[in-house]
């Protein structure tokens, strides 16, 4: 289980301007998290559109179609895939990063 929260994933989402009221919304949230925790084979598009789809009660064409539409109205449109592994990518480093600078002082040698 990925160390990144629903909220990081929210709060990156909205930075990019994927708009909440879009279902691709929901479908990149799942998507995310889903590479994150490791439960679908990130480089494989269709692993991913087939999980999600199966998660909302959708198809997968339809969770391929949402996502392509909500990315092309970004500021920086690139496709589905990279979209998605870049997103994973830049949370779980953030999260990481964080986790090294807060964490609690080690134990002094010596």
């Amino acid at each position: 289980m990925s160390t990144v929260s629903n909220r990081a994933i929210n709060d990156y989402l909205s930075e990019v301007g994927i708009y909440h009221s879009s279902r691709a919304y929901e479908f990149l949230l799942i998507g995310i998290r889903a590479i994150l925790d490791g439960a679908v084979d990130r480089y494989r598009a269709g692993a991913i559109y087939d999980y999600v789809a199966n998660q909302a009660g959708v198809k997968s064409d339809q969770v391929d179609r949402a996502i392509r539409q909500a990315i092309r109205k970004t500021a920086s449109p690139i496709s589905n895939k990279e979209f998605l592994i870049r997103a994973a990518d830049e949370l779980k480093f953030t999260a990481d990063a964080n986790a090294f600078l807060f964490a609690g002082p080690s134990e002094s040698s010596g």
